[in-house]
């Protein structure tokens, strides 16, 4: 069985998100005996076209880097009530990626991001996520 932990500097907002969105979108990561580990973040860049967030835990350093960025999409599901299984709708601007890389300990990892489209518009599968939005559905 694999290890599952979070990395966090506010184990409430994750004991919330577990409690909520997080967990209504995948049960499994509803588990309160899921780790939280203490870490620190930081970033850098510039989103017109390339951005860096670094998690440090421990002896540990991840390295997450976005660029060649293009074009940033609202996306949003404002009828949660539409989906039984989706008592949240969020809103969230994207800003896709072309390139990205992710590093442990100075050490890249293996894979790739692949272009695609989202509503017509050029996208990618790696993405950075700002001004996310939850709500809940009004008959709930």
């Amino acid at each position: 069985m694999e290890r599952v932990w979070y990395y966090s500097d506010n184990r409430e907002l994750v004991s919330w998100l577990q409690a909520t969105v997080q967990g209504m979108l995948n049960p499994e990561t509803a588990s309160e005996r899921i780790a939280v580990l203490e870490a620190a973040f930081s970033r850098e860049g510039d989103l017109r076209g390339n951005w860096t967030q670094k998690v440090h835990a421990g002896a540990d350093e991840f390295v997450l880097t976005w660029s060649n960025l293009i074009a940033p999409l609202l996306m949003a599901h404002d009828r949660p009530e539409q989906l039984p299984d989706r008592k949240y709708g969020v809103s969230v601007v994207m800003i896709p990626a072309l390139e990205a890389e992710l590093t442990l300990n100075g050490r890249k990892a293996p894979g790739r991001v692949w272009p695609c489209k989202y509503d017509g518009q050029p996208f990618s599968t790696a993405a950075l996520a700002f001004s996310e939005s939850w709500r809940e559905a009004a008959d709930s």
